[in-house]
């Protein structure tokens, strides 16, 4: 069982959109500590990846279940720019609409304050910042499954419907579905990062364009043939509005 990692007083709940579900999160309490990893030659940080917005490092989350306390690796996203709590709310309640509407693929993924206890692994960050936390799978001693650049390797048809059924899942929650395209993960569970930055309320007609861009994307090297199929699962996939405006695209393949 994974906690949200968000800091709620107790008994508080999420409050998002009406037309959805509501989600029971669990207490702030459940949350024991997050600690960074650090690299037993230098004893720094160890970074996965960095960029102009934010840098991205490994660590361990410990949360209380009824079994005792349990550990999980994870990826923790640090702004350059810290979050405002308003910015932070806002970023979950993206992560609650994609969770509510069964994103297939889509990794378990939390806001999270960090506490003075959490800081103190890590020089550069002060308690107060809020962090993304996510699912990271692997080891060191196995193997890393951090996912490589997609320029590395072609896409499998498989992977591409996978990507396919991604995009068209967020899209049917009124959101633009702006995948991270950069990354595409080597696990069997095919966990895709979403670049949740780029996540934010979009029209039906902006979405279909954005999904027909992911196809172009995706396909490079492909025929106008392997385009179509790609449509037409996101055709299957798609909700009566965004389907009307894929519908009128086919033409463009």
């Amino acid at each position: 069982m994974w906690p949200v990692l968000r800091r709620f007083k107790r008994k508080q709940t999420a409050q998002i959109p009406s037309k959805t579900a509501p989600v029971q999160w669990f207490n702030a309490g459940d949350v024991l500590r997050l600690s960074f990893a650090k690299h037993p030659a230098t004893g720094e940080p160890v970074k996965i990846g960095s960029g102009h917005y934010s840098t991205v490092y490994t660590g361990r989350i410990h949360f209380k279940t009824e079994q005792g306390i349990t550990r999980r690796r994870v990826a923790i996203k640090v702004y350059n720019s810290q979050l405002t709590p308003e910015q932070a709310d806002g970023l979950q309640r993206t992560i609650d609409l994609l969770r509510v509407g069964k994103v297939p693929y889509l990794p378990k993924m939390g806001l999270y304050c960090l506490t003075n206890r959490d800081s103190a692994s890590v020089s550069n960050v002060p308690a107060g910042t809020w962090v993304v936390v996510s699912q990271l799978f692997g080891s060191s001693k196995r193997g890393s499954k951090v996912p490589y650049r997609i320029s590395e390797t072609s896409l499998s048809r498989s992977s591409m419907d996978k990507l396919i059924k991604i995009g068209v899942a967020v899209a049917n929650q009124g959101l633009r579905p702006a995948l991270d395209l950069s990354v595409v993960s080597k696990n069997q569970s095919f966990v895709v990062p979403l670049d949740l930055d780029g996540v934010r309320l979009a029209s039906d007609k902006s979405n279909a364009s954005t999904l027909l861009s992911l196809i172009e994307c995706i396909t490079p090297q492909s025929g106008t043939r392997e385009k179509r199929r790609l449509l037409k699962l996101a055709l299957r996939e798609a909700k009566p509005g965004l389907k009307a405006f894929l519908e009128r695209q086919e033409q463009w393949l």
